[in-house]
């Protein structure tokens, strides 16, 4: 009877628990008025929950506490995750090709690697764990995450980087062709538009090219950044103080061009050179080093996509989102 009564109990606290777990679940997915634990992807018999989508967005999800979010930010949220999924399947293909082709990792790498971690963020291993321990993680889990990605990065540079290369020729080929952007003191006058990621950032550039809209009009129309009120103007800044993505995206960029969409702190953005200022032209030797980087980046890039293709087309991957 005793015992009857006790399996009762414990069947009355399953349920309970269940019940406020599922409270729980419920109220954080409010805001995104759906619920937050489902399949929305098998990878080779692999899976991955909404839920685990959602861990790897906190910071942004966070925003949105306690209030209903609206149909853009709905759009941007379905966006932004769609990307995460996508990375998440990536790295799945990635972990299993690393394990089919016996790449290994050895317990000196991963402590390496950890004790880097640490150094760099200024942390012993008392504030290390309880910083796990906030993201519900052991030390144990902590090193598995390290050994994969040492995995994926292994299996990326022996596939991927090795096969990519850029000769002396092209360098001073591109040098040639672009020495306006080597210049010392150059001086660039810029303005900003910054849109949420849902934004269809493609059509707006396709209109300012067009001439159907200036800059300033659509900054003021539909930025979010700074200054958009004022047409998205920064001012004048010397070339050698302008971000180096933002450099990325100017590279070959004259005056009243405007840039190619790219990320800004998971927003979209485009930059617009208001006017350009030349100044002296560096030597090639001292921006040799850059000019590998921008030539090597979209070379590695596009390697990267066809061999993920690949992958891809050689998986049962099964996408329910």
């Amino acid at each position: 009877m005793r015992s009857r009564f006790q399996q009762y109990l414990q069947g009355v606290c399953q349920c309970c628990v269940g019940l406020v777990l599922c409270l729980v679940v419920w109220s954080s997915a409010a805001h995104a008025d759906e619920l937050v634990d489902r399949i929305v992807a098998v990878v080779n018999g692999e899976i991955i929950t909404l839920f685990e989508v959602n861990q790897q967005i906190q910071g942004y999800l966070r925003q949105f506490e306690g209030r209903t979010m609206t149909g853009e930010e709905k759009k941007a949220l379905d966006v932004l995750r769609k990307k995460v999924l996508n990375q998440m399947v990536n790295d799945l293909l990635l972990e299993a090709e690393a394990e089919r082709l016996q790449m290994t990792v050895s317990d000196v790498e991963i402590k390496n690697q950890v004790e880097a971690f640490k150094r760099q963020h200024g942390m012993n291993e008392e504030v290390f764990l309880n910083q796990l321990k906030l993201q519900g993680m052991t030390r144990k889990d902590y090193e598995n995450t390290v050994k994969k990605d040492i995995m994926r990065q292994r299996l990326i540079g022996a596939m991927v980087r090795r096969k990519v290369v850029v000769t002396e020729d092209e360098m001073r080929a591109y040098y040639e062709e672009h020495k306006r952007d080597f210049s010392r003191d150059k001086k660039v006058e810029l303005s900003l538009i910054i849109v949420d990621p849902g934004f269809d950032i493609q059509d707006l550039r396709q209109r300012l090219i067009n001439g159907e809209i200036s800059f300033a009009q659509a900054a003021e129309r539909y930025s979010i950044g700074p200054g958009a009120k004022q047409g998205g103007e920064i001012g004048v800044v010397r070339w050698a103080d302008v971000r180096e993505s933002w450099k990325e995206v100017l590279q070959g960029l004259g005056k009243g061009d405007t840039s190619k969409p790219f990320d800004l702190n998971g927003n979209q953005a485009l930059l617009h050179i208001v006017d350009l200022v030349p100044g002296e032209v560096e030597p090639f030797e001292n921006v040799k080093a850059k000019i590998r980087e921008t030539l090597y980046r979209p070379r590695i890039e596009k390697r990267y996509r066809e061999y993920m293709e690949n992958l891809r087309s050689k998986a049962v991957v099964d996408i329910r989102m």
